[in-house]
């Protein structure tokens, strides 16, 4: 939702504000960059919400841009009536998630195994339930390795391809326990 305060849209200028969501979840989009043409830029806060001052009268274009969304383009339009018009920059993710369930070799499931795609995704990061399930959201769309770790277990990868808004099921992910081998005389 971007408010868009005062005025007839003639001359001088004016401030625009409002929150940038996530068009399926309705969440808030936090770090998003919101600009204008011609005019000022900023990012969202942890809520999503942006304010923009000093943003020229008249018809302009408000570009979001963040990472794992599609970019955004939205006509804040030229005259504005003296309340708060309102205009949704909803953002559509370009991610999808992973889920599949963990266990050990012969034990069941296992508790506290960490999950990760990629060096620099800690959001898709996720601590197991105790039924060994597990669900990574905000994976990049793509092939992506996905990495099983626990302590005193093998750790393992599986290879999976992500769509955007999707759901991939990697099944059930078993971890070998972790032999150590006595040296050789």
């Amino acid at each position: 939702m971007v408010g868009c305060g005062g005025g007839d849209g003639g001359g001088g200028v004016r401030s625009i504000w409002g929150q940038v969501v996530d068009d399926g979840t309705e969440w808030p989009v936090a770090n998003a960059t919101v600009s204008v043409h011609h005019g000022p830029s900023t990012q969202t806060n942890a809520r999503g919400e942006f304010r923009l001052d000093g943003v020229p009268a008249g018809e302009r274009g408000l570009f979001v841009v963040a990472t794992g969304y599609d970019p955004l383009t939205v006509v804040v339009p030229k005259r504005l009536p003296d309340t708060t018009a309102r205009i949704a920059p909803t953002l559509r993710a370009h991610c999808g998630a992973v889920t599949g369930t963990v266990a050990r070799f012969q034990e069941g499931p296992v508790r506290g195994a960490r999950i990760q795609c990629g060096r620099a995704w800690a959001v898709s990061r996720s601590d197991i339930d105790g039924a060994g399930r597990f669900t990574l959201y905000n994976v990049p769309a793509g092939t992506r390795q996905i990495d099983f770790q626990s302590s005193d277990w093998d750790s393992a990868q599986r290879t999976v391809t992500v769509t955007p808004r999707a759901t991939v099921d990697v099944g059930q992910v078993l971890l070998a326990p972790r032999y150590e081998h006595p040296m050789q005389p």
